[in-house]
């Protein structure tokens, strides 16, 4: 088993104590390794390929188990100056941190090339008194936030959340390719309540047809409509939010709120914001409907 290789590189992978978050992540920073160095070495004899010299992002590493392609790449960005050059399924890691129970993590990534992009996390944790380890994805599942997605020729933002089980305690976040890509501007940050609740409505809508794509072009009097509903919606809630056991709900209508505000204040509306303005209206109807109210149809 693979998974039996990287408990053995607990030491290697490390624990650096940082606070939870993704240092580098626009790979700005660039240090160059010896070609002779052991480490250098020992990961080429496992399978990876590198620059010659090696060049690597700061705060960033290979994991000789899973072997790959890697390369700095100076003059191909989405922003700065640097992005990386990854391929061939490589494993490359980095130190996110201890993880907080019951919260979720927004990650995102720029990326462009051929194949398909994975960000995932390894996770460490156990049960209390027991000393922490490496956690293999049958006991604490759900560390892929973004798993296989095709890339596009053009710089394109992915996107995914992460709930980690409650035996999780630290993570390293991981990026793979199967074929070759280029990545950029990686980030990993508390998600709010709305974040989570637009991403879980949005897959709603992918499945069933909802979901703009992106060679359709966007209707300005219906994403007017559906946000106008959504407010509607919201303003029927609230009085029941005054509840103080309804604090949750409470949070998610006012950063709802905050949101169409600013939607309707935008003035060049993208494809993402008319998706995003359908599911703030498929979030309100629901909330609506939870609450005992009429539903309301477009």
């Amino acid at each position: 088993m693979r998974f039996v290789i990287v408990l053995a590189l607990l030491g290697f992978l490390g624990f650096a104590s940082v606070e939870a978050g993704i240092r580098n992540g626009s790979f700005e920073i660039v240090i160059t390794a010896k070609q002779d160095s052991p480490s250098i070495k020992r990961a080429i004899e496992r399978g990876w390929e590198f620059s010659t010299p090696p060049i690597f992002p700061k705060f960033w590493r290979i994991n000789p188990a899973y072997p790959g392609k890697l390369d700095v790449v100076k003059g191909i960005a989405h922003t700065g100056k640097y992005s990386i050059k990854l391929g061939g399924g490589g494993h490359l890691i980095t130190t996110f941190g201890p993880v907080e129970k019951n919260s979720a993590y927004k990650c995102s990534v720029w990326a462009k090339g051929k194949g398909t992009l994975s960000l995932l996390f390894y996770q460490y944790g156990g049960k209390p008194g027991e000393p922490m380890k490496f956690l293999p994805p049958s006991s604490a599942r759900g560390n892929i936030p973004i798993k296989n997605v095709p890339l596009k020729g053009n710089w394109t933002e992915y996107v995914g959340f992460y709930k980690p089980a409650a035996i999780v305690q630290r993570v390293n976040l991981v990026l793979s390719i199967q074929g070759e890509g280029y990545i950029d501007d990686v980030k990993v940050e508390k998600a709010s309540i709305l974040d989570v609740a637009i991403f879980d409505e949005m897959q709603n809508m992918k499945k069933t047809g909802r979901y703009l794509l992106m060679d359709s072009q966007v209707n300005m009097m219906r994403f007017e409509r559906r946000l106008d509903k959504a407010k509607k919606n919201l303003a029927e809630i609230k009085p029941v939010l005054r509840d103080s056991s309804l604090k949750n709900k409470a949070e998610l209508v006012r950063l709802m709120e905050e949101k169409i505000n600013y939607l309707l204040d935008k003035e060049n509306i993208n494809r993402n914001d008319y998706n995003t303005a359908t599911a703030l209206q498929g979030i309100s109807e629901r909330l609506r409907k939870e609450f005992s109210f009429k539903d309301v149809s477009e």
